[in-house]
């Protein structure tokens, strides 16, 4: 999946702060690559290989540097500096508009990903969404994980989700997730809703998952 857009570190002009001066670090990007990898008995075989990227960027007026942190298969870390230049275009509606002018094709773009050492826009990266990649029951079940983890839950589609309410999440948000899960398992024809886990009087959302990483639930 290493042509997927979601798996590699991406600067979107719809999310930085564009105020001269204006300074951000961007989420470290974890990925894993399918290459080719030497085997212990000779010849070569296809394995997964872990890699980082993370980076910070500065704007200035009318460009953006962007300091970047890439974590090699080696364990060794490369570190390197882009600058990318910002062009004011005519809006549609009126008025102007800000792009990343794309160093490989020149053409505007609002977001540039940064794959093989340099940004580029999507078209030169050759990159894919994931939803062109994937079928949908893939990405509702990665959903249904994903709704899992963020209730506290062991992420797994076949576990209940824990009875209570996470630390600093609000009521409808919980709801609203709790609706989705169970939506999401009607359309994987998941219709019997296994029992949930009760857990005992003073034990919250968060001792259950700390007690679960440190392997104390069974």
């Amino acid at each position: 999946m290493n042509r997927v857009c979601e798996e590699h570190l991406s600067l979107d002009l719809a999310r930085i702060d564009l105020r001269p001066g204006a300074t951000r670090r961007l989420p470290r990007i974890h990925a894993h690559d399918l290459e080719w990898q030497p085997h212990a008995f000779g010849g070569y075989v296809r394995g997964y290989g872990l890699r980082w990227v993370s980076a910070a960027y500065a704007c200035n007026g009318d460009t953006v540097r962007v300091s970047v942190s890439e974590g090699a298969k080696d364990r060794t870390v490369h570190r390197s500096t882009h600058v990318l230049s910002l062009i004011e275009a005519p809006n549609v509606v009126g008025g102007t508009r800000t792009w990343f002018d794309c160093p490989c094709c020149r053409r505007y773009a609002r977001v540039m990903f940064y794959r093989g050492g340099s940004f580029r826009c999507r078209t030169c990266a050759n990159l894919k969404h994931r939803s062109t990649v994937t079928f949908k029951t893939q990405r509702k079940e990665a959903r249904v994980a994903e709704i899992s983890r963020a209730l506290a839950g062991s992420g797994k589609m076949f576990d209940p989700l824990p009875i209570g309410r996470p630390k600093y999440m609000r009521k409808a948000r919980e709801a609203a997730l709790r609706a989705e899960h169970a939506r999401l398992r009607k359309d994987l024809g998941m219709t019997s809703t296994p029992p949930a886990h009760t857990p005992a009087p003073g034990v919250t959302a968060n001792m259950i998952k700390v007690a679960r990483l440190l392997g104390w639930e069974g």
